[in-house]
């Protein structure tokens, strides 16, 4: 009796000592944001997350929207927030969507991101901050070069979510 209790004993403390713990997918992705961003729906792996960050505020209004693009199971998503503050504030939520770059297609992040580049705004602070693409601990900033400028951003940036989200009340 004394070693039937022993053994169910050792048995308890081994069943819970060999409790399978929950693993923690590592992300060893090769992605590099400041050499990919350009062609980011080719490079990003598997369960890369790039943010962007963009500050679409004007004159009196403010507008915000936080872009998350996900690589899952070898597709490109993307799912936008925004914040919109006129007279009072409008939050909105933009289902996930599936991401289809086209090299034909200029209404794309890619293309942007290619624009704000030729104009000579990437990381130069000059006036204010239109974009800012997270990646893990890396971040490019891109700014507008005067009202004018920041209103032409916001139109492409603009023209690109209405792409995506046709149907959704921008």
């Amino acid at each position: 009796m004394a070693n039937s209790i022993k053994i169910i004993t050792v048995l308890i403390f081994l069943s819970i000592g060999c409790k399978d713990e929950p693993t923690t997918k590592i992300n060893n992705s090769k992605f590099n944001l400041h050499s990919d961003f350009l062609e980011f729906s080719k490079k990003m792996e598997n369960q890369d997350t790039i943010t962007i960050l963009a500050d679409l505020s004007a004159c009196m209004s403010q507008c915000h929207y936080t872009i998350n693009i996900y690589k899952n199971n070898n597709q490109i998503y993307v799912k936008a927030n925004s914040v919109t503050i006129n007279l009072e504030e409008q939050r909105r939520q933009f289902e996930p969507i599936q991401y289809v770059y086209s090299s034909e297609d200029s209404l794309n992040f890619e293309n942007l991101f290619s624009y704000l580049i030729r104009k000579g705004t990437k990381d130069r602070r000059i006036n204010s901050n239109i974009l800012k693409l997270i990646y893990k601990n890396e971040m490019i900033n891109f700014y507008s070069d005067g009202l004018s400028d920041h209103l032409e951003n916001i139109r492409y940036f603009d023209k690109i979510i209405r792409k995506l989200y046709p149907k959704a009340e921008i």
